[in-house]
């Protein structure tokens, strides 16, 4: 091997190893920052072996579409899956579901008051918002008056944040209060809520609330499977509404589909859907993910490239070998027998 050689595999191999140590830099940081966004994962920590999808519905309060309609809608979804014969077994669900709808309001006590954004919720809503996990489940309340507060609106109303059974009016119902929550953090959620810090109330409360926002994590056999029993068993034009499949979307596979649209990558929103701000940091990560992985490709090409070349010259060196000392060998000896 000439020097000249030597020298130019030396090179390509410090220039490759460079590369692919960016390429690993973009590939540990598109890990580490999807992993910053847990509502994107119920199907996950639900599946425990099984495939599951979380699917996510973005409605406008115009549909109507309110707890009556929820309850047909698991009627016909649980007909759906009997058809397709998919039972229960061992006690285990099949799916489970959380709705909610907001609105601006105003909270007050006999001294104070203040401009609110009220989250009405149903169903199993903590599944899905894990900062729920360890509050009361205002949702299974017996007599639909118990809020949560942001601590936000705990110090505006009452200058504290030890408020369990503290009176409180919510949209002129009179409430209890049975935890107060740490604030959202991050500019989307500031600027989303700006001066009306969020509350959380059972929706039964007002159970004619329309609702904007259905999640269901759903089991999944075959790619498309959940999305389709959903599909059909909504009442709506799917023009008129958002769908989205949390569970797929931070995948590579999903991610490297959106990078020829990285440039132009505002998706089209029917008119009355109200993006809540999960959903809104969860598009904007959509982005610089897209953006990263399209990075992570860029960097990982060249080392690729030349690692497949010398994976070919590697085989190719050992197939002379083996042709040179064994097969030749054995070919011999068969032709002197």
């Amino acid at each position: 091997m000439t020097d000249k050689k030597k020298s130019f595999i030396k090179a390509n191999l410090i220039v490759s190893g460079i590369l692919a140590l960016i390429a690993a830099v973009f590939f540990i940081a598109i890990l580490v920052y999807r992993s910053g966004f847990p509502h994107e994962y119920a199907a996950k920590r639900f599946a425990a072996g099984k495939k599951f999808a979380q699917i996510t519905v973005f409605v406008p309060e115009s549909a109507e579409f309110t707890i009556d309609n929820v309850m047909y809608f698991r009627y016909k979804l649980e007909k759906k899956l009997t058809e397709n014969s998919i039972e229960t077994a061992d006690g285990k669900r099949n799916y489970f579901d959380a709705y909610s709808s907001e609105r601006d309001s105003n909270i007050s006590t006999e001294k104070k008051s203040s401009r609110a954004k009220v989250i009405y919720i149903g169903g199993d809503y903590s599944k899905f918002h894990t900062e729920f996990e360890n509050m009361p489940n205002v949702a299974n309340d017996l007599y639909h008056d118990r809020v949560l507060l942001s601590r936000t609106a705990a110090w505006k109303l009452y200058g504290g944040n030890s408020l369990y059974d503290f009176p409180v009016t919510v949209d002129g119902y009179d409430c209890l209060i049975s935890a107060v929550f740490e604030d959202y953090t991050g500019k989307t959620y500031e600027d989303y809520y700006e001066n009306a810090p969020p509350v959380v109330a059972d929706i039964q409360m007002v159970p004619e609330t329309p609702i904007t926002c259905y999640e269901i994590v759903l089991v999944n056999p075959v790619n498309e499977f959940a999305a389709s029993r959903v599909k059909e068993c909504l009442d709506f034009d799917e023009s008129t509404y958002v769908m989205v499949e949390n569970s797929s979307r931070f995948n590579f596979v999903n991610l490297y589909k959106k990078i020829p649209t990285l440039l132009n990558y505002n998706e089209h929103v029917p008119v009355g859907v109200s993006l809540p701000p999960d959903e809104i940091a969860a598009r904007k990560a959509e982005k610089i993910l897209t953006f990263l992985v399209l990075l992570f490709t860029i960097f990982i090409a060249y080392p690729a490239l030349w690692a497949v070349i010398y994976i070919i010259k590697g085989i190719r060196f050992i197939k002379r070998l083996l042709d040179k000392y064994i097969i030749d060998k054995i070919k011999d000896k068969l032709s002197y027998s």
